[in-house]
C-alpha cells in the first residue's frame, strides 16, 4: 500500500498507472474489508502495520489521491477505513505529527513532470475530529 501510491504517481505511462493505481484501491478495498470485522490490521490491538499504515492513509485525500492521481476514492469515502483512521488520529500524540498543509506543498511543489507551476491547491478541507 505505501509504495503503490508513488507506483501510481511516478508513473511515466498509462499502463503502468492504471496497473499501479488499480491495485492501490483494491488493497484499501481489502483493507476496508478487513475492518469491518476487526478494530485493526492485526486483530484487536493496534500495531506497528497499523502505524506503517496511517502516514499513507493521512496524506491520501490531500495529496495522493489528487497529485498521484489515485483518485477512485477518497479515504474518507470507505465505510471502515475512514473511522479507523480517524480513530488513530485522535490517539495521543498523533494529532501534532500529522500536518496537511506540509503534505500539499511537498506533493504539490514544483515539478516539471507533475506539477510544472508549483500549485499548492487550497483544498480540501478534510474533519479528521
Amino acid at each position: 500500500m505505501n509504495n503503490g501510491v508513488y507506483r501510481a504517481g511516478f508513473a511515466s505511462a498509462q499502463a503502468p498507472y492504471e496497473k499501479a493505481a488499480h491495485q492501490v484501491f483494491e488493497t484499501l478495498d481489502k483493507i476496508d474489508m478487513h475492518l469491518g470485522q476487526h478494530d485493526f490490521l492485526c486483530g484487536g490491538q493496534f500495531t506497528e502495520a497499523d502505524l506503517r499504515l496511517f502516514p499513507t492513509l493521512a496524506r491520501f485525500d490531500v495529496a495522493y489521491h489528487y497529485a498521484f492521481r489515485c483518485n477512485l476514492h477518497k479515504i474518507s469515502d470507505y465505510a471502515h477505513l475512514w473511522p479507523y483512521a480517524k480513530r488513530i488520529y485522535a490517539m495521543p500524540g498523533v494529532a501534532q505529527t500529522v500536518r496537511f498543509d506540509i503534505y500539499k506543498r511537498g506533493y504539490f511543489s514544483a515539478s516539471e513532470k507533475r506539477n510544472p507551476l508549483g500549485i499548492i491547491p487550497i483544498g480540501p478541507t478534510i474533519d479528521w475530529a
